[in-house]
């Protein structure tokens, strides 16, 4: 009887205990489990600043956003954490500030681990994978990160400009656009713009598009010693590179660069002259060489003459006249004195003579220039210009 007993009574005991295991005891040990045992790789996320909505890299790709701070809550401290940034649209015609491209430029709708991510518009994101810790910066920007930020907002606007500007190449001098960027937004610029892009795609248009503004990537604006104003681009085949009276490398120089040339052997005998007519060489040492008309059709002189050109190579003479002093002018021919009349010869030097075209080359020969440019930026106590350097 009692062993009876001991075996119903353990049989339902054991009914019970199984009884008393629901699915919620269950649930509540898995949780539990996974609460102790977090991911040991933590997601990847973008790191900016902190926000509200985590947001992923692959979401982060759509083209057309900048980042947009979102506030955050100190009242409580935390752990360190991830933390990733939300992101807005941008309409690329909209006005920027310093503020809106304080990262540097962007391009493309392409994410870079470790890098930057790319996206069509002016804003900067990392995508980061280690923690950190939100921090509220209160400290004023130093003159070097002034400086910093200011650079790179010139070079997004540069880009936003290239982009919606054709005639302009992201190529231009940082110190060219940030004096001429003005420009480019007015009425005549634009047409001008238009003008030059329907040329190129009915006709063979130099110098090649990205070469029009060279004259501006060898030396800062505020550099400029010297000026010699030509009138427009060589339009025979790989003549013109954006430097006026110059030729590409391996080029024959034409008649023109051929009497320069000449004038410079009577001026200082001991010079050996090239073969070529490449004169980057005087670029680099402050020499401006710039044509009234900066771009032509081939076979056809003067034929983008009258469409805008003018009145922004105006603009730049008007720079240098009413922002550096002792900057010397070669003005040789006609057209080149008529666009320098408004020099200020108080401010500036300079000299004129006939054009070395062959035409009027025999009135050019015997200026003397280039011995009297030297002179005059010795009396200033500025380096003379090697013109050997050819």
């Amino acid at each position: 009887m009692l062993r009876a007993l001991r075996r119903i009574t353990t049989s339902t005991m054991s009914k019970d205990s199984r009884k008393s295991r629901t699915p919620d005891s269950k649930q509540s040990k898995i949780t539990a489990f996974f609460v102790k045992t977090p991911p040991t790789k933590p997601p990847r996320s973008l790191r900016l600043s902190p926000c509200k909505q985590p947001v992923s890299a692959a979401d982060a790709s759509t083209s057309g956003w900048k980042h947009s701070l979102a506030n955050q809550d100190d009242s409580t401290a935390e752990p360190p954490r991830k933390v990733a940034h939300t992101l807005e649209k941008i309409d690329v015609h909209e006005n920027l500030t310093p503020e809106d491209v304080d990262a540097t430029q962007v391009e493309r709708e392409t994410a870079r681990p470790g890098g930057i991510l790319h996206v069509q518009g002016y804003a900067k994101a990392e995508v980061a994978t280690e923690d950190v810790t939100p921090v509220a910066s209160t400290s004023v920007p130093t003159a070097e990160q002034r400086q910093h930020i200011h650079e790179n907002y010139m070079r997004a606007l540069l880009i936003r400009t290239s982009r919606t500007n054709p005639v302009v190449p992201e190529t231009v001098g940082a110190s060219w656009f940030e004096v001429l960027h003005e420009e480019f937004k007015k009425p005549y610029f634009q047409k001008l713009s238009q003008f030059v892009t329907e040329e190129r795609e009915r006709k063979v248009v130099y110098p090649p598009a990205h070469q029009v503004f060279a004259w501006t990537e060898h030396f800062p604006i505020q550099e400029t010693k010297v000026v010699i104003l030509g009138q427009d681009p060589y339009h025979g085949p790989g003549q013109a590179h954006g430097l006026s009276f110059s030729v590409p490398n391996g080029v024959v120089p034409p008649r023109s660069l051929v009497n320069i040339y000449q004038e410079l052997a009577k001026e200082y005998p001991g010079i050996v002259l090239p073969k070529g007519g490449n004169l980057t060489g005087w670029v680099r040492q402050g020499v401006l060489l710039l044509n009234a008309c900066l771009t032509v059709r081939a076979g056809e002189a003067n034929s983008h003459a009258g469409h805008g050109w003018e009145e922004f190579t105006d603009a730049v003479i008007m720079w240098l006249n009413e922002h550096l002093t002792g900057v010397v002018f070669l003005l040789w021919g006609r057209n080149a004195q008529m666009k320098g009349v408004k020099i200020n010869p108080k401010r500036h030097h300079v000299l004129k003579a006939a054009h070395p075209s062959p035409l009027s080359a025999t009135k050019f020969f015997g200026c003397g220039h280039f011995t009297q440019t030297n002179e005059l930026l010795l009396k200033q106590g500025k380096h003379p210009i090697d013109w050997s350097d050819l």
